[in-house]
């Protein structure tokens, strides 16, 4: 929750599309399961359910985004890091894996948002000429990783609030349909001589 709050610091609108992008998927989610159950209604538990969802999808959305625009700034974190870099070292000089743990600490330092996507980072066998590309790719190695867990969560919330959707629409379908029975009215029994007797014709 807290990375949510950061994320609105560097970057407000990521809230705007994440509220956008739920909606649109909550919409999508109505309709498809009315299409599928044409005479189902939706009960005051359905829209309930929609609330909830949108909560939790809302969240891993922003997140979603945030991660996006995270991983739209990496030259801009390339710099910083080849900033720090050239303070200490010249570009064949060999960084050892303590000093470029130190500095990716100084780059969650300077952008706190990066510590809820990456939580750190040893690297061996780099040069300081190649360790700033070499802590970028890694970098939006973990972005992606991230994003694809934000949507398996998105898809394991929307797969529940279906069946639980589908499962209160199904108990009203069923009252609706289930048939009525009257009072049956008894005929008066038919025999051989009251079908006789119905069509002769009295008098001359």
């Amino acid at each position: 929750m807290w990375g949510l709050f950061e994320l609105l610091k560097l970057s407000f609108s990521s809230l705007i599309w994440g509220v956008l992008i739920t909606i649109l998927c909550l919409v999508l989610f109505f309709v498809l399961i009315k299409g599928w159950y044409r005479s189902a209604i939706y009960t005051p538990l359905s829209y309930l359910i929609g609330v909830i969802l949108f909560l939790f999808l809302v969240f891993q959305c922003t997140m979603i985004v945030g991660g996006l625009k995270i991983n739209s700034l990496s030259q801009e974190y390339y710099i910083q890091i080849e900033s720090l870099v050239n303070r200490s070292y010249t570009s064949e000089d060999q960084v050892s894996i303590q000093a470029s743990a130190q500095l990716v600490d100084k780059l969650i330092r300077e952008n706190p948002i990066l510590q809820y996507y990456i939580g750190g980072g040893k690297f061996s066998g780099y040069t300081a000429g190649q360790l700033p590309q070499a802590v970028v790719s890694t970098l939006q190695t973990f972005i992606r990783w991230y994003i694809i867990r934000r949507l398996l969560w998105c898809l394991f919330f929307v797969g529940i609030g279906a069946f639980v959707v589908i499962r209160s629409m199904a108990a009203v379908r069923t009252r609706q349909r289930q048939p009525y029975i009257g009072k049956r009215v008894p005929h008066p029994l038919r025999t051989p001589y009251t079908r006789g007797t119905r069509h002769t014709r009295k008098g001359f």
